[in-house]
């Protein structure tokens, strides 16, 4: 089950004397859509990977549900529910969508009638890769291939759920096949998005 997600004052710092966040609130409502927009360099791709445990948090604090995680590492977060879809190209594209979906439920691999009944979900989300299970992910379209990143990261049923400008690179079309099976997400309330764009 999804769950809310509380950000407060959080600091990242790649290096000790360059903070770039400085201080960040942030709430992401259980089973709702948030935005977070901007201008390029402002700290939005930050904010996500500093939530996912993939830069360095130096301050503040990151609830989600009753749990405390920004004291976890990547793996630990993962764990505990955190889904990240970065905005560089994650498909594994020498894999099939159903292998690329396989690898959203590894921390759970053992649980195998579970995974298999969130791969069958995940896979049957999205219309255009609905089709092609079997497919190379490398042989299908750029906006194709982010909904299969997208798909990959709700198999493991996350509490919140992370796209970092989902958008940048596809075509117009697909990036409105991509908003449109995001908004679907929102409109059934299956997950907790916090998205940047």
């Amino acid at each position: 089950m999804s769950e809310a997600i509380t950000i407060k004052g959080l600091k990242v710092a790649y290096e000790s004397d360059i903070e770039i966040l400085r201080g960040v609130d942030v709430l992401g409502g259980a089973n709702t859509l948030t935005a977070i927009i901007g201008p390029n360099g402002a700290g939005k791709s930050t904010l996500l990977k500093g939530v996912a445990g993939v830069a360095p948090v130096t301050g503040g604090e990151i609830h989600l549900g009753g749990q405390r995680i920004e004291a976890l590492n990547a793996a630990q977060r993962v764990g505990a529910g955190v889904s990240f879809v970065p905005q560089e190209a994650s498909v594994f594209g020498q894999m099939t969508v159903l292998e690329n979906l396989r690898l959203g439920g590894w921390h759970r691999r053992y649980d195998k009638a579970w995974l298999e009944r969130r791969i069958a979900f995940c896979g049957d989300l999205f219309h255009s890769i609905k089709p092609h299970p079997e497919r190379r992910a490398g042989d299908l379209s750029g906006g194709q291939q982010k909904l299969v990143e997208i798909a990959r990261g709700l198999v493991s049923e996350p509490r919140p759920l992370l796209p970092d400008e989902p958008t940048a690179g596809p075509s117009p079309v697909m990036a409105r096949e991509v908003y449109r099976e995001i908004a679907r997400l929102k409109e059934s309330r299956s997950a907790t998005v916090l998205l940047v764009e």
